[in-house]
């Protein structure tokens, strides 16, 4: 399984001979203060991400049709009923606010995903994200043990980048049983197209997942290495961000 997935990311990557430049993911920078920020890994809605977990500034260089995303999440390990507070999230460019926005902590929700263009403040900005913990009235109040707020993978995009590159497309099937696959030997014609795909391309023969079930076996072949060292074996843990990506390698 490795080595056939590390196959396919090199073939792939040959395949794509003009790279845009990826987005700038600002959780990899330092601070404006020249620090690591402060992140991990926050789950909610039964979605992992990386995200910024205290508020930060981030000097960034902007492309000219910048376009930040990014989301809002609260998670807490009490009962919801019990957080406290309302978690209040605003995003400045300078002295400029881009975005404020509110999520009350015992509501049930996911992540809440933003995109905010950027095209108006030139070629260069220090983009700062205060995440606050305060009651109804605004005043901060403290963090108890146990609850998150989150940004999750705050990111630059350069809008003119997409569609640059070739496209290619990636389809995975979950749990197609190869003893019903005419590739495989099956006799009657139940999958005429993957029949003919596998003639044409690259087949493997005795393909064995690293896996049992979806998550970590999908993310095994997107990134060539076992469960053990992507990190993503369910929804509660956190992808490890050091192990390359196929995204990543096709930018």
């Amino acid at each position: 399984m490795r080595r056939g997935a590390l196959a396919l990311l090199l073939a792939l990557a040959a395949g794509c001979s003009r790279r845009a430049p990826g987005p700038d993911r600002l959780l990899l920078h330092r601070t404006a203060e020249g620090v690591p920020p402060r992140a991990g890994a926050l789950a909610t809605g039964g979605e992992g991400r990386p995200a910024l977990l205290r508020s930060a500034s981030f000097d960034v260089r902007l492309p000219s049709r910048a376009l930040l995303t990014f989301g809002m999440g609260v998670a807490f390990t009490g009962q919801p009923e019990d957080a406290p507070g309302w978690y209040r999230l605003k995003v400045r460019a300078g002295d400029q606010v881009l975005l404020e926005h509110t999520l009350n902590p015992r509501a049930a929700h996911g992540w809440r995903d933003f995109s905010v263009p950027l095209e108006r403040l030139g070629r260069g900005a220090r983009l700062g994200f205060e995440i606050r913990l305060t009651d109804r009235d605004g005043a901060d109040v403290a963090w108890p043990p146990g609850l998150l707020l989150g940004v999750s993978d705050p990111t630059v995009h350069d809008v003119d980048d997409y569609g640059k590159a070739k496209g290619i497309v990636l389809v995975s099937i979950d749990t197609l049983r190869r003893d019903h696959v005419g590739a495989y030997g099956y006799a009657p014609p139940t999958t005429p197209r993957i029949d003919a795909l596998a003639r044409e391309g690259v087949f493997c023969e005795d393909a064995v997942s690293t896996s049992s079930w979806t998550l970590p076996a999908h993310l095994s072949m997107l990134t060539s290495v076992d469960p053990g060292a992507h990190g993503g074996v369910d929804m509660s843990h956190g992808f490890n961000r050091r192990v390359p990506t196929l995204a990543a390698l096709l930018h």
